[in-house]
């Protein structure tokens, strides 16, 4: 039923032949006028009634409808060839029909879920579509032999090979898949089209796609037509294409289809290219022999011995992910070190996602670190809310960087308890003068941590400022071990202690050299705003705004900002007469120390302003 068998000439004759003469059998029917003409129509006794082309379809469906079930007996239906069905009977086969019809349909796809299948092994694929190919117009068949030899291919490849053909009616049987054959005409294909006639057609397919600039797909198909060293040269190109783009992870899938299919000459030098490429990811060492040790970037690199000549040389580093993350993990530490937070920030873009998780985890911890420091601590929790896989010193780092973000948002307690935890099982210099720091808050010093602490090349300044603030508890003279903290965060650069050294000795001095104290305030302030430490800048101009209170002069101008931490908020509010609340309650000695403010100076404060 299709395209080469009229359909009223079919059921005309099938009416005739099983059923009797149509008059009759209308007549006895009884359908409606309208029914009646339409009936006739599809038999072709009647010409085309004068209806919308919808109007017409629905009316021969009533009609056969209630004819069929006016018969009064049962009646099996066989349609063979069913393939490219009428719409209109493609239509009816689709409703449902009366309870007294039963249908029999043959077609190269099934059209209807079945309801009784043979049991049994299957006949293969080329003794079960051989009839339907046969069934096919000679284009249509030689099409689908195209089709299943090539696999997925553009219409005008196909026809360029087989002709003219339909290619919505291969659709619409279901014989293709998009531009793909099924597997089982692919298969079928491949058994009878000879070889010679195969490779033919492969290599028309390289030319159309190389015309194209279909590079891989041209690969695919000079492979297949015996042309092996072609096909290497181009998917090595494409993949020294996507290597040098920074994509080394697109490039070995390449590199792996160029080895299957390259002349023994070739498989020397390509398996050292997979290796370099596998390298530039962190999965092995290089080869002794590979492209990267001829490549001037790389060499470069190697030899740079201060970490800020490493700026110009990342766009060179982009073929090598593992180098260009070292590169960029250097230069942020360095920046970093050179009091540039926000350059730093800038310079730890995204790493490739296929490099090892230490490397990773270094940038999330040293990422979390910088937003701290530009007073961005949502954004820092959230890199640092879960871990993750590394090895020690990245864990290290990334606890080390959690405990400082507890510590700085008021949360002692719970940096206590996860710095001890951490500590117990990987015991470590930069761990314990992390761990040291919060039990200072906390008012215990403990002798064994600042001992592990000093082996550490940072963990000294901390450990020095350690102590210095415990002898302040202690109601000793801080300044000597503050000064030793300043020197310990000179000799390496270090912000972070130089800022918490030179705030703690303005404080301690505020009572006993207010010239001096002011000094030292004045002089953060500048260099907070200048170098972009936004809680070290809060935590100046409140200081200032301290001194300058206290001296009876205005301090509006140094208040207006909106503070990023429980602490700075809490001083921020007792500098505008605003008594400290609970949010000063997980600092430890240093919320203690607000609260005594507060209470010695606050009200003096709030009677001065006012």
């Amino acid at each position: 039923m299709g395209p080469e068998t009229p359909l009223r000439a079919s059921l005309r004759q099938a009416v005739e032949r099983t059923l009797g003469d149509p008059d009759a059998l209308l007549a006895k029917a009884k359908l409606p006028a309208p029914l009646a003409l339409a009936f006739r129509y599809s038999l072709g006794l009647e010409g085309r009634p004068p209806w919308p082309r919808e109007d017409l379809e629905g009316a021969i469906l009533e009609a056969w409808k209630r004819f069929l079930a006016g018969l009064g007996k049962p009646l099996l239906i066989v349609l063979k060839d069913h393939h490219t069905p009428d719409r209109t009977l493609e239509r009816f086969l689709q409703e449902e029909l009366p309870e007294n019809v039963l249908l029999l349909v043959e077609s190269r796809l099934p059209l209807f879920a079945p309801s009784l299948a043979l049991k049994g092994s299957k006949a293969p694929p080329l003794l079960a579509l051989q009839p339907a190919l046969d069934a096919l117009p000679p284009g249509e068949r030689r099409a689908l032999l195209a089709y299943g030899v090539l696999g997925e291919a553009p219409e005008a490849l196909v026809k360029k090979l087989a002709g003219p053909f339909s290619k919505e009616r291969l659709l619409r049987e279901g014989l293709l898949a998009g531009e793909s054959p099924l597997p089982e005409v692919r298969e079928a294909a491949l058994a009878l089209v000879p070889e010679a006639t195969a490779k033919a057609w492969h290599g028309e397919a390289a030319r159309f796609h190389l015309e194209a600039q279909n590079l891989r797909q041209a690969a695919f198909h000079l492979a297949r037509a015996g042309r092996g060293l072609e096909a290497a040269q181009i998917l090595r190109s494409l993949a020294q294409a996507a290597w040098h783009q920074g994509h080394p992870e697109k490039a070995l899938p390449l590199y792996q289809e160029a080895l299957a299919i390259a002349p023994s000459s070739w498989q020397a030098f390509l398996t050292q290219e997979v290796q370099d490429a596998q390298a530039s990811l962190g999965q092995g060492p290089e080869a002794e022999a590979g492209p990267r040790r001829q490549d001037p970037a790389l060499r470069a690199f190697r030899q740079v011995q201060n970490p800020l000549d490493l700026l110009p040389l990342l766009p060179g580093l982009k073929p090598y992910p593992q180098e260009e993350a070292q590169a960029r993990l250097l230069l942020a530490g360095a920046l970093w070190r050179r009091f540039q937070p926000q350059r730093a920030l800038e310079v730890l873009s995204p790493f490739h996602p296929a490099l090892p998780p230490s490397l990773h985890l270094h940038r999330q911890s040293l990422r979390a670190g910088l937003l701290m420091d530009l007073g961005r601590y949502r954004e820092a929790e959230a890199l640092l809310a879960e871990g993750a896989e590394g090895d020690r010193e990245a864990q290290v780092r990334f606890r080390v960087t959690r405990l400082r973000l507890l510590l700085e948002t008021g949360r002692l307690p719970q940096a206590l308890a996860e710095g001890e935890a951490h500590y117990g099982e990987t015991p470590h210099p930069w761990l314990a003068a992390a761990l040291l720091s919060a039990w200072t808050l906390r008012g215990r010093f403990r002798e064994d941590l600042f001992q592990e602490a000093l082996k550490h090349p940072d963990g000294r300044g901390l450990a020095a400022l350690a102590l210095a603030h415990h002898r302040w508890q202690e109601g000793l003279d801080p300044v000597p071990l503050l000064k030793e903290a300043l020197r310990e965060a000179r000799r390496l650069s270090n912000p972070y202690v130089h800022h918490l050294a030179l705030t703690s000795l303005a404080l301690y001095l505020w009572p006993l050299a207010p010239r001096k104290a002011q000094a030292l305030s004045q002089h953060l302030l500048y260099q907070t705003h200048r170098t972009g430490f936004a809680v070290h800048h809060e935590v100046a101009r409140l200081l200032r705004a301290q001194l300058l209170l206290e001296s009876g002069e205005p301090v509006e101008h140094l208040l207006g900002f909106s503070p990023s931490v429980p602490l700075t908020q809490a001083w921020h509010g007792l500098l505008a007469g605003k008594p400290p609340g609970r949010e000063l309650r997980g600092y430890g000695i240093l919320g203690r120390w607000v609260q005594r403010l507060w209470l010695e100076r606050g009200m003096a404060w709030t009677r001065r302003k006012r």
